[in-house]
C-alpha cells in the first residue's frame, strides 16, 4: 500500500513516505531496512518448534523478493511460490530451511510428467537463499523422511542403530541397507546410488534440527544429541 505525502517514520528522516508497514509510513530509502527489522522481529517471535503462521510466510517471501528482486530469486522461485508452496519450514541457528515441490515439464500433454522436492536454506547474516539439493518423490525420498523423523522423535527405526564409541559416547548410526525399499529389485551399483542419495537426503533434513549434530564416524552417517539436551 502506498502513501503519498506522509513523513517517513525512520529516525531523523524528513522524506515523504511511499510505503507502509503495519500502519507505519516509510520512504523508499528506508523501506528495506524497516521491512528487514519487521521480518527479524517475526522470526524471533516464532518458536521454531511449531509450524509458522501464514503471516510469517508472507513476510518472509516479501523479504526475499526485496533482497533479490522479483524474477531473480535463486532456484527460479518467486515471492508467490515461497508464500504459497513452502512447507517443512524449520528454524535454524542462523536462518531457516524449507522445501518446495516443483513440477517439471508441467504442460507436456497437459499433465504433470515429473516433479521433484527441492530443499532451500536461507541465511539471515548473509541475506542469502541457497538451493541445497533436490530429489524426486520416490520411495528413497519417503524413507529418508521416515528416518529423519525417527531420529528427531526417538521413535526407533530399522535403519537406526544405537552405538557407543570411546570418542563420541552414545550415538545413532544410520544403516541404509536395513531398509528393504532401498536395496530391493536391483543389485550392484544402483543400490550404491540409492544408498548415497538416501544419506544425502537425511543430511539435508537433519540440518534443520538444532538439538542433534552430525558425528564424524568414518563413512557411516551418525548423529548424537548435544551434551546439554538431557540436563
Amino acid at each position: 500500500m502506498k502513501i503519498i505525502g506522509t513523513r517517513c517514520n525512520w529516525v531523523d528522516c524528513a522524506s515523504k513516505s511511499a510505503f507502509i508497514i503495519q500502519g507505519v509510513p516509510y520512504c523508499p530509502s528506508h523501506y528495506f531496512s524497516a521491512f528487514e527489522k519487521h521480518f527479524l522481529e517475526e522470526y524471533k517471535r516464532w518458536d521454531g518448534e511449531t509450524k509458522p503462521p501464514e503471516e510469517f510466510l508472507k513476510i518472509f517471501s516479501r523479504y526475499v523478493s526485496l533482497i533479490y528482486g522479483e524474477g531473480a530469486i535463486p532456484g527460479a522461485l518467486s515471492r508467490a511460490r515461497i508464500r504459497d508452496r513452502a512447507y517443512n519450514i524449520r528454524k535454524t541457528e542462523g536462518g531457516l530451511t524449507f522445501c518446495i515441490v516443483r513440477h517439471l515439464y508441467a504442460w507436456t500433454d497437459y499433465k504433470w510428467t515429473q516433479y521433484v522436492e527441492q530443499f532451500f536454506k536461507f541465511s539471515i547474516d548473509e541475506k542469502k537463499l541457497e538451493l541445497l539439493g533436490e530429489d524426486p518423490d520416490d520411495e528413497v525420498n519417503k524413507k529418508a523422511h521416515e528416518i529423519a523423523d525417527a531420529l528427531c522423535d526417538l521413535t526407533g527405526h530399522p535403519a537406526i542403530v544405537l552405538k557407543h564409541s570411546k570418542k563420541h559416547g552414545e550415538m545413532f548410526v544410520i544403516y541404509p541397507r536395513n531398509v528393504p525399499e532401498v536395496i530391493s529389485k536391483t543389485t550392484g551399483k544402483p543400490i550404491a546410488n540409492r544408498v548415497k542419495r538416501l544419506k544425502a537426503k537425511i543430511v539435508i533434513l537433519m540440518e534443520a534440527y538444532s538439538l542433534m549434530s552430525r558425528v564424524d564416524y568414518g563413512k557411516m552417517l551418525a548423529y548424537q544429541y548435544h551434551s546439554d539436551y538431557f540436563s
